[in-house]
């Protein structure tokens, strides 16, 4: 019984601190100076434009909102980069980068 009180204790404190320092990178990240979205758009992209952008991905929301929009997505195994999508990206390039080296034999 001892045994498994402590795992369970030491269990939730590791989910504690991989919370907390998920947290802390996520603000930093949030805090830095400059804009993201202007580096997307480029330099000459109109307001307007940066600001529809920053809209849609919802970078104009309080952190605390962006953070919990990024932990249900942690939560439910989405990468953040709906455009990627690793089973469609991955085939072809295995046989291109794998195959081809493995099929030449290991050089010494």
């Amino acid at each position: 019984m001892f045994i498994l009180s402590f795992l369970v204790r030491r269990l939730a404190q590791g989910a504690l601190i991989v919370f907390l320092v998920t947290l802390l990178i996520f603000t930093l990240l949030r805090v830095v100076p400059g804009d993201p979205v202007r580096l997307m758009a480029g330099g000459m992209a109109p307001e307007t434009l940066i600001e529809q952008i920053a809209k849609d991905m919802g970078l104009r929301d309080p952190i605390l909102v962006q953070f919990g929009r990024y932990m249900s997505g942690v939560v439910r195994g989405i990468s953040g980069n709906p455009s990627c999508d690793l089973q469609a990206v991955l085939p072809p390039a295995v046989p291109v980068s794998v195959i081809p080296p493995a099929a030449s034999g290991p050089k010494f």
